[in-house]
């Protein structure tokens, strides 16, 4: 899961930038620096999204997988379903 983290910490802080790429899909499919396709990137930056929103305290999902069910659920939507079912 701290793949994903670092790769929304890329994408919301533009970082992708300070390698000289213009865009998160550069980044991904062009530097070499990430050895995934822009769709899984894309699903760990999703997974991600919704790890950060939990609720401190709230065990967190093993791996990316876990959470894809979330994925496009309202911020709070998503939590109560974690919390309430630890998926």
């Amino acid at each position: 899961m701290t793949a994903c983290c670092a790769l929304l910490d890329i994408v919301d802080g533009r970082l992708y930038e300070q390698v000289g790429c213009r865009s998160f899909r550069e980044y991904v499919e062009e530097s070499g620096r990430v050895q995934i396709g822009m769709r899984h990137a894309t699903a760990l930056v999703g997974a991600a999204r919704v790890l950060r929103s939990l609720p401190e305290g709230v065990p967190w999902p093993t791996c990316e997988r876990q959470v894809r069910p979330l994925l496009g659920c309202d911020r709070g939507v998503a939590e109560r379903v974690w919390a309430i079912n630890g998926l």
